[in-house]
């Protein structure tokens, strides 16, 4: 049984203002101090989720590389 509290919340709000295409394929993040090999997993107009191990620190600007494509690009979290 579903409590009435349960049934009654609110759904989160969803921030993006621009949909996300789903992707899984390996990527590279691209810096001056070293290269980072990882996988992307979705990509808009105004971001992308590349996950890395120990990741460049926010802010940097980078080179992002997947299949035939590459793209300038600032860490932001």
């Amino acid at each position: 049984m579903v409590s009435n509290r349960v049934s009654q919340a609110e759904l989160p709000i969803e921030r993006r203002t621009v949909g996300r295409a789903r992707t899984d394929c390996p990527a590279r993040l691209q810096t001056p101090g070293g290269d980072w090999h990882g996988r992307l997993w979705d990509l808009s107009e105004t971001g992308a989720r590349v996950q890395v191990n120990s990741p460049p620190a926010q802010g940097v600007m980078c080179l992002i590389n997947w299949q035939a494509n590459e793209l300038f690009c600032r860490i932001v979290w």
